[in-house]
Order: C-alpha cells, then sequence, then structure tokens
C-alpha cells in the first residue's frame, strides 16, 4: 500500500511540475522541469513496480498457505480411519490400524506410528529374512516391527 501511496504522490508532484513548466517561458527553465518530470515518472514507476512484486510474493504466500491448509485437513480426515492398536500376539508392537468402519474397501493394514505422527499414511510392509522371520517395515521411515513368527502374520482390522 505504502508503493501505491508512493507512485500516486510521485504523480501528482509530476502533474504541479508540468504545470510550472507550461508557465515558463525560459527554454532552459522548461528543459529544467522536463527533467524533473521525467525524475518523478521515474520514482513512480518505480515505486509502482515494487507495489506489483510485493501483490505477486503476497498471492504466493497465499496459495502456499491454502495448500497446506489442505494438506492438513485432508490428513485431518484420512488419520480417523486409523486406531492406535497392539496387535495380539506382538508385545511392545504398536501401530496404527484400518478400521473396518472406515476401511471403503481396502483390505486390513497397518501404518507406522512414526509417520502417523508426522502427517504422513505409510503402509507397514511384511519382509522375511533368510531364516524365514517375519518383520513389518516402514517404506519410509525404515522403522521395523518384528513378529517374533516365521512366515506370514495375518492383519485383520481392530476391534472397534
Amino acid at each position: 500500500m505504502a508503493e501505491f501511496q508512493a507512485a500516486v504522490a510521485s504523480l501528482k508532484a509530476a502533474t504541479d511540475i508540468a504545470k510550472a513548466a507550461k508557465a515558463v517561458s525560459d527554454f532552459n527553465n522548461v528543459a529544467t522541469a522536463l527533467a524533473e518530470v521525467n525524475f518523478k515518472l521515474m520514482d513512480a514507476i518505480v515505486a509502482a513496480n515494487a507495489s506489483v512484486e510485493k501483490q505477486g510474493q503476497q498471492l504466493a504466500r497465499i496459495k502456499d498457505l491454502e495448500e497446506e491448509l489442505a494438506r492438513v485437513k485432508a490428513w485431518e480426515v484420512q488419520k480417523q480411519r486409523y486406531k492406535l492398536t497392539s496387535p495380539q500376539g506382538l508385545s511392545g508392537v504398536v501401530v496404527y490400524s484400518l478400521r473396518q468402519s472406515a476401511s471403503d474397501g481396502e483390505p486390513p493394514h497397518w501404518i507406522c506410528t512414526s509417520c502417523y505422527e508426522s502427517g504422513r499414511r505409510s503402509i507397514m510392509n511384511p519382509q522375511t529374512d533368510t531364516g524365514n522371520w517375519t518383520s513389518y517395515i516402514c517404506p519410509q521411515c525404515k522403522a521395523n516391527f518384528p513378529t517374533g513368527s516365521r512366515g506370514h502374520w495375518p492383519i485383520e482390522y481392530p476391534p472397534e
């Protein structure tokens, strides 16, 4: 806003100078007055450009904030689909399990607690080592949840 006011003030000063230049009959005085008008016009252009640039930066910031707000709102909806659980038979393991009532046809699965707290959904993937011991690994943060069993560990929806 200050840039806009500066531009208006410069234009007004340029207009005043131009009016004064009309009344001057001496060529040197006219030339000086025109030079002043040019300087004031340049000041007005610089102030107007600064205002446009600042407005562009503010619009970009608003867009970024709106996108971030949309991401946060979407995550709030998404995270309600999960329940913090300790799967039966896995002592000390805590994961977020997909609620059956919110599954929308998705199969039961676990998501990483660390990633959940960081605002992202990262589905835990089963991995079997050379001894056929099964663990569930987070593909994002590489958290490892050993099942203590060999072979496939069944994942079920948590009790509601």
